[in-house]
């Protein structure tokens, strides 16, 4: 499975863009701002997005790539997987930018199906299959499991540690988790002092950090974590642990 991070980001105190990933070229996990000029750049074409939770730092870029479509003239299918009430915060979001009339008068969101999705329940994708875990967050939030025959991988979205995720930690191959703060406590998020105990404790599994503020980790020691920049891409090899 191929694994590439479009943004590493928090929703501030970061030079990054905000934090989202590309999964085998086509699925993209969460639409922050930039999200359509960072596609561009590396040059993506998705046909399927999961949206973690309803937060603007995951979501905002969406109207902005579905209107790109439409002005494109891509005649392709789209499905946005997340939580109930996606469609809505969409046609509000273009409403507020733009006018309510505009996705009436123009088939903005045509060839886009929406689908919320609910924990625990398996979505087959062909080669993919996504199970959607719940999180711990101000909002609902979930998190996904994607697998394929050779790979999962585990995308935390926005949480704080609880019982789903770190049976979620547990079942995928390798994780990516959201380590907004370095030390401390956040409440509705994890810092990186607080997972790097659960890390330790499996060695032989990988862990990429992002939704990151801006902080040091020179003096990081373990092997088995990843603090990927936007753009880096990795080859997913591990099913399971």
């Amino acid at each position: 499975m191929k694994l590439q991070f479009v943004g590493v980001g928090a929703a501030i105190k970061t030079k990054y863009h905000g934090a989202s990933a590309v999964v085998d070229d086509h699925i993209l996990v969460d639409a922050p701002p930039a999200c359509n000029m960072l596609l561009k750049k590396y040059d993506l074409t998705i046909d399927t997005v999961f949206i973690t939770h309803l937060h603007g730092d995951h979501l905002v870029g969406l109207p902005f790539w579905l209107l790109e479509r439409y002005v494109e003239g891509i005649d392709r299918d789209v499905h946005i997987y997340g939580p109930p009430g996606l469609e809505k915060k969409i046609r509000d979001y273009f409403a507020v930018t733009f006018t309510d009339m505009d996705i009436v008068r123009y088939p903005i969101l045509g060839q886009t199906y929406f689908h919320s999705v609910v924990p625990g329940e398996t979505l087959d994708l062909g080669d993919v299959h996504v199970t959607p875990v719940e999180g711990q967050h101000a909002i609902t939030s979930y998190g996904y499991i994607f697998t394929t025959d050779h790979a999962s991988i585990y995308f935390s979205g926005d949480t704080e540690l609880c019982p789903s995720v770190l049976s979620a930690i547990d079942q995928a191959g390798c994780v990516v988790f959201e380590g907004t703060k370095k030390e401390g406590k956040l409440d509705t998020h994890t810092t990186l002092e607080e997972l790097i105990p659960i890390i330790r404790s499996y060695p032989d599994k990988e862990f990429y950090i992002t939704h990151r503020q801006d902080y040091s980790t020179d003096d990081i020691t373990e092997n088995n974590i990843h603090f990927p920049e936007e753009g880096d891409v990795f080859n997913i090899r591990t099913n399971r642990p």
